[in-house]
């Protein structure tokens, strides 16, 4: 069995509170000890890593990952403007998915949390080749597609039916994947017609129905708050967008603040406002958004809701591997203290993937996903949107990133 000292380093543990000075040493895929201040740990047969006095944090997680969205930070392929409306071949859109699992390993997320594939079953097949080792990317919970109406998939077009529903689960979970994504409302950001709740409450009864004898989760897309509500009744764990609370929305999310996550996703307003190339009409709307979707954080954080950044990346304008875009918006625009924003991607990002118990911390007996960062991602969250920083990754105990001589990979990191 392997063995790996990390001494010389701070350790952000993933609790939200300051990093502490300590050592952590892993033997297989497991954190056996760990120790804090002037403590140290027995070095015999391990590998010493010298942090050079930087960040030991746990690996994160995305919560909204679309892998099979095809641009990514090294890579726009073609036909990645129009992939929404004209698909690309499965075969293509498989090798992007597996190119951006790795893209995002290189940037820290150890986890991701699918919001909807591109087929039924690239990305459980997909999930099963990392999970062999034969190619890189995270722990994934895989999706099929996603619910909405789709000219290139007569299988997954809505219907008024509940055995459609029915079917939809079913279809889903004999591919092999691990959550069911559902369109609730309609794709627009403004709330009005186009954008009302797409299915009627016997619909959903029976897809929380189902869900529970295939043991998948659900996974609900739901911008107006009749949408939210009946995601929040029929058993959705993850919710995206909840643009549109009320207070009867906020008492349900809290009845189930144990069981839920919500991802607000802020990366599309963030560009428009940020970038001069957009009209001032865009650049104005975005801004609106972002107001809201800080008072509707603020109001879920105070009913203990677990809320996590990410969203919806892939796009040509947002692009796999700019992720930690929406860790430092949580800061830069919501208002949230950066150790809490690390916080909701690794504690939380544990519990999204269903294994609070043993990931998501640096604890003795969880699971080794790692990450060395250069500098201090508690006092410039910023950090974490250069893959230069990362001066080491590593899930479930192997390397992703093998740390190099550290004072030369600081220097050119600074560069």
């Amino acid at each position: 069995m392997t063995r790996t000292l990390f001494t010389n380093v701070r350790i952000f543990d993933g609790h939200g509170t300051a990093p502490f000075p300590g050592e952590v040493l892993v033997e297989g895929n497991r954190i056996t000890s760990l120790a804090k201040g002037a403590e140290h740990l027995d070095a015999t047969g391990a590998e010493i890593v010298d942090g050079g006095g930087n960040v030991l944090m746990p690996g994160m997680a995305l919560c909204h990952c679309h892998l099979t969205f095809p641009v990514a930070v090294d890579r726009k392929p073609k036909g990645g403007e129009t992939f929404l409306q004209r698909r690309m071949p499965v075969e293509k859109q498989t090798l992007i998915a597996a190119h951006n699992a790795k893209v995002v390993m290189d940037y820290g997320f150890t986890s991701a949390y699918s919001a909807g594939g591109a087929t039924y079953s690239l990305e459980a097949n997909l999930r099963d080749e990392i999970n062999e080792g034969w190619i890189p990317g995270p722990r994934l919970i895989a999706a099929g597609t996603e619910s909405v109406n789709d000219a290139n998939d007569p299988g997954v077009r809505q219907s008024d039916s509940v055995a459609a529903v029915r079917a939809y689960i079913e279809k889903t979970a004999q591919a092999g994947a691990d959550s069911v994504k559902f369109i609730l409302s309609g794709p627009g950001f403004q709330v009005h017609e186009d954008n009302l709740p797409m299915y009627a409450d016997e619909q959903l009864a029976e897809a929380q129905k189902v869900a529970l004898e295939k043991n998948v989760w659900l996974t609900g897309h739901a911008r107006p708050t009749v949408a939210i509500k009946q995601a929040l009744k029929y058993g959705f764990r993850v919710l995206y967008h909840a643009d549109q609370l009320d207070e009867e929305a906020l008492d349900m999310m809290e009845a189930r603040n144990s069981e839920i996550f919500v991802g607000p996703t802020l990366a599309w307003s963030i560009e428009k406002f940020e970038h001069p190339r957009w009209s001032k009409e865009d650049r104005d709307f975005a801004e609106s958004q972002l107001e809201n979707y800080k008072n509707n954080i603020d109001r879920m954080r105070a009913r203990g809701v677990r809320v996590m950044p990410d969203g919806d990346y892939g796009f040509a304008i947002i692009p796999h591997g700019e992720n930690a875009r929406d860790l430092e918006g949580f800061v830069k625009y919501m208002g949230r203290d950066a150790a809490d924003v690390l916080m909701s991607v690794t504690k939380w990002g544990g519990e999204l993937m269903g294994m609070g118990s043993e990931l998501g911390l640096v604890k003795e007996g969880h699971l080794a996903d790692l990450l060395l960062i250069n500098g201090d991602p508690t006092q410039n969250i910023s950090l974490l949107r250069d893959a230069a920083n990362f001066l080491m990754v590593m899930k479930d105990g192997q390397y992703h990133k093998k740390p190099e001589d550290l004072a030369h990979a600081a220097r050119r990191a600074a560069e």
